[in-house]
């Protein structure tokens, strides 16, 4: 998608990540019916099932840009192909920026991560019964894809760094609601919004900060190394949060731990100044 808008990046990124959102809502359901119903094997088929199914529109539809990534300017008004513009990958390491974005996807990815992985025990630990959490957990389905389409729409219009920091510094107010146990149904609800809008604005980030920082010359390399920090917060935050739980009987204490986590990601987002190169 990168290579295909420019003026309006950040909002067609959006749009095209809102489905993780929309399975948000409804893999909640579908997948604990499949528990109930037959067992957490079944639930696993499920979800390879419909992963599966995602080849093809990708395989039907899906066509790579080599040109210009704005198509709305005419190759007379840009002769140079904006897929060559932009920094290698040697050149781009010698950046704060990417040790910045680095830093700040992993930190987020991490925490982010280990909120999503836990959130039904997060809820029930809060008092709420699972059949209730599981509902609850749809909701954030709805905040994935408002966060996902208001961050795409906002880091098009205003300084990226600010709004980004903005959406990740949320579930701060999602830990702090939640890091007393028992709470109102209103509360978690409040909680788990605030979770579910970082989580759809972070993953939009990575591709939009990525093509604006480092340019299109080498963009698939460096989106990759990118989602290798993210995934790398991810591969460590939920393992942590659990064993967080198992040490101290409860999410309190992991929920400490992560907010700080969360402050210097979104810090490290917001300082990250302007672009070093024009795209």
């Amino acid at each position: 998608m990168a290579t295909w808008f420019k003026k309006d990046r950040g909002l067609a990124l959006a749009l095209t990540l809102t489905g993780t959102g929309l399975m948000g809502v409804i893999s909640p359901q579908l997948l604990d019916a499949a528990i109930q119903r037959f067992d957490w094997r079944a639930a696993y088929v499920t979800m390879g099932t419909f992963a599966a199914l995602t080849l093809i529109p990708v395989l039907l539809f899906f066509r790579e840009n080599r040109g210009d990534a704005d198509v709305s300017v005419t190759a007379a008004k840009a002769p140079t192909p904006a897929i060559s513009v932009g920094l290698t990958v040697g050149e781009a390491m010698r950046l704060r920026q990417f040790w910045q974005l680095g830093l700040a996807f992993f930190l987020v990815g991490g925490a982010v991560s280990a909120l999503l992985v836990h959130l039904v025990p997060l809820i029930t630990d809060a008092g709420i019964s699972r059949s209730i959490a599981v509902k609850i957990a749809g909701i954030l389905g709805v905040a994935i894809i408002f966060g996902r389409l208001a961050t795409g729409y906002l880091v098009d219009r205003f300084h990226p760094p600010y709004i980004a920091a903005a959406f990740l510094i949320m579930p701060v107010l999602g830990c702090v609601l939640l890091i007393n146990g028992p709470a109102s149904m209103t509360v978690v609800i409040l909680a788990v919004v605030c979770i579910g809008l970082a989580a759809g604005s972070e993953v939009d980030l990575i591709p939009f900060f990525t093509a604006r920082y480092f340019g299109l010359k080498a963009y698939g390399k460096l989106y990759g190394w990118m989602f290798v920090a993210f995934y790398g917060g991810v591969g460590f935050g939920p393992p942590f949060l659990g064993h967080m739980y198992d040490l101290h009987g409860g999410y309190s204490q992991g929920l400490v731990y992560i907010i700080p986590v969360l402050a210097l990601g979104a810090l490290a987002v917001m300082t990250l100044g302007r672009s070093p190169q024009a795209n």
